[in-house]
Formats: C-alpha cells, sequence, structure tokens
C-alpha cells in the first residue's frame, strides 16, 4: 500500500511532502520526499512498472504529475495544464476536463504538456471525467455528462 500523511493544522490541510509504502502490517518499506504540495484530486495512482503518480499543485500553483518508482526513488515530475479540473492518472496517461465555451471537453495530456481532444465509447462530447479506478487490465471510469440534450428529465435517453 502507498499513502502519502495528511497534515492538517486545525480544519485546514497542510501541503504534503513524503509518500510511504508500508505493506499490510503498516510496516514502512520506503519513503520517498516530494516537494510540498497538495493532492486535490486523490491519492496516489498505479501506473506501468509499480511506479505511482500524484497530481501535485505546489504552493506556487503549478501542477505536476509528481511520478515515483517501484523502489521509492522520485523521478522527474511531468508539468500539468492549469486549465483542467479535474487531472486524472488512468494508467500512464493524464486525462482532465476543461471547459470551452458552455461545454466541457475530455482530453488527453501528453507528456510534452500538449494536450488532444479524447472520447470515450458512449460517452457524448459535453462530459466531465470525475475519478479512475484500476479494473483488471483497464480502468474503471466515472464520467459525468447529459445523457441527452432534452430539458424535460423525463424525455432524456441514453446513448
Amino acid at each position: 500500500m502507498v499513502y502519502v500523511p495528511v497534515k492538517m493544522e486545525k480544519d485546514t490541510y497542510l501541503p504534503d511532502d513524503e509518500v510511504l509504502w508500508v505493506d499490510q502490517h503498516g510496516t514502512r518499506l520506503w519513503s520517498c520526499t516530494i516537494p510540498p504540495c497538495r493532492l486535490p484530486w486523490g491519492g496516489p495512482h498505479l501506473m506501468s512498472g509499480g511506479r505511482i503518480g500524484l497530481v501535485c499543485q505546489r504552493e506556487d500553483g503549478k501542477r505536476y504529475l509528481e511520478i515515483i518508482s517501484a523502489e521509492g526513488r522520485r523521478l522527474p515530475p511531468r508539468p500539468l495544464p492549469l486549465d483542467f479540473k479535474p487531472l486524472l492518472p488512468i494508467g500512464d496517461a493524464v486525462y482532465g476536463t476543461r471547459q470551452e465555451g458552455k461545454a466541457l471537453k475530455i482530453h488527453q495530456i501528453l507528456p510534452d504538456g500538449q494536450t488532444v481532444h479524447t472520447a470515450f465509447d458512449r460517452v457524448n462530447e459535453d462530459s466531465w471525467l470525475l475519478w479512475a479506478w484500476p479494473k483488471g487490465e483497464g480502468h474503471l471510469l466515472h464520467i459525468l455528462g447529459r445523457m441527452s440534450q432534452e430539458d424535460v428529465l423525463s424525455r432524456r435517453t441514453g446513448p
């Protein structure tokens, strides 16, 4: 199990700066220091090769994907754009939702920081990616969107 210790002062979360790997008994196997950051969209995400990814927002407001090797070494972080909410690792990729006019669009954020609009089967264009969870060989995605453009709720239909 990997976790980031939660630090609080009264009712305020403080920036986290350490990631721990513990076994099923709670014994620390390794720890890795990261720059102080907040984790606005969840904790550690499993990547290929046992690496761990954390979407971190640093104290200066910049966002990064902090990557930690399976052995507990901090790898070079990937910068992430500021105009996406949320930002979520899904496997080795990072996805985010950005508002474009009145519509919401899901994008994949490439390692060089560029973004590519991404469509998922049976999900309409105006959708918001909420969370992802590893499941078997893939990921279970929670995507929120309108089932149809019908204004009357009882007349809406799914894809």
